[in-house]
């Protein structure tokens, strides 16, 4: 089975649930895609690389705003870091 992280990044700017993450994670358990979901602003940078190495996803999605694309970006670099054939 197929295993997706999907991850909200530490952003100042949104104080809002991420909608977008839940309506695809929603969509990939209705189609047999085992999914988690992690939201950095409310667990920290330390607990995607525990996430990694926990749950061994082989694909991950990481939520990104034009006007944060860093935030995007380094959540990338600990993918690749941690996880490199995700």
């Amino acid at each position: 089975m197929t295993r997706v992280l999907l991850v909200q990044p530490e952003v100042n700017f949104v104080r809002t649930y991420p909608l977008g993450l839940a309506y695809l994670a929603g969509f990939l358990r209705r189609h047999g895609v085992e999914v988690s979901g992690l939201d950095l602003r409310l667990s920290g940078p330390r607990a995607l690389e525990e996430q990694l190495r926990r749950r061994e996803p082989d694909l991950v999605g990481v939520s990104a705003y034009s006007s944060a694309p860093e935030a995007a970006a380094r959540v990338a670099r600990t993918v690749r870091r941690h996880r490199p054939e995700a």
